[in-house]
């Protein structure tokens, strides 16, 4: 589903700015709450992190892109449907977080994309997603507050210097 003469790209230019994204349809089912909730969570943390969003936001639009636009971390990108765009996309990214309770989820696409760009994948077990996943610690308990989870586990990749590792594993 992806040229296979994409690189997977994997170096770090610096540890204190990471890069996190979700692309999919927009809903609170598919993480998008959990997602704000993130970015909200690491600028009370004083983190420099930076976090993207792309997609329809399927419910809600005026009311999500209000919340969107009060957290200056977070850049929503709208609808990318162009393939260079979307690989360009994975490739900004460090993590993936991929936070949904979607009832009828499955094996979604935009998972597999970000496992094959290099992306790190933090998820929740829905559908096959856990088969899709090498190491176990990226596959957080439904959680109604993943937030300081997600924190944790980012400060021990960091600790461990597993950014490399993790990124071609997944």
């Amino acid at each position: 589903f992806l040229d296979n003469n994409i690189n997977n790209k994997k170096t770090l230019s610096n540890s204190n700015i990471l890069k996190f994204g979700l692309l999919s349809n927009l809903t609170k089912d598919k993480g998008l709450d959990k997602f704000i909730d993130l970015a909200t969570y690491s600028l009370e943390k004083y983190k420099s992190w930076k976090f993207y969003l792309a997609g329809p936001i399927i419910k809600n639009k005026s009311s999500y892109l209000k919340r969107i636009n009060n957290v200056p971390n977070l850049d929503y990108l709208g609808i990318i449907n162009n393939e260079k765009e979307k690989i360009s996309f994975y490739q900004n990214l460090d993590f993936f977080i991929f936070l949904t309770t979607y009832i009828n989820e499955s094996e979604p696409l935009v998972l597999l994309e970000a496992i094959s760009l290099g992306c790190i994948p933090i998820v929740y077990d829905r559908g096959s997603i856990s088969s899709l996943i090498c190491s176990k610690k990226l596959i957080l308990d439904q959680n109604n507050n993943p937030s300081g989870l997600i924190f944790n586990l980012i400060n021990e990749i960091l600790k461990n210097e597993e950014i490399k590792k993790l990124s071609f594993e997944s």
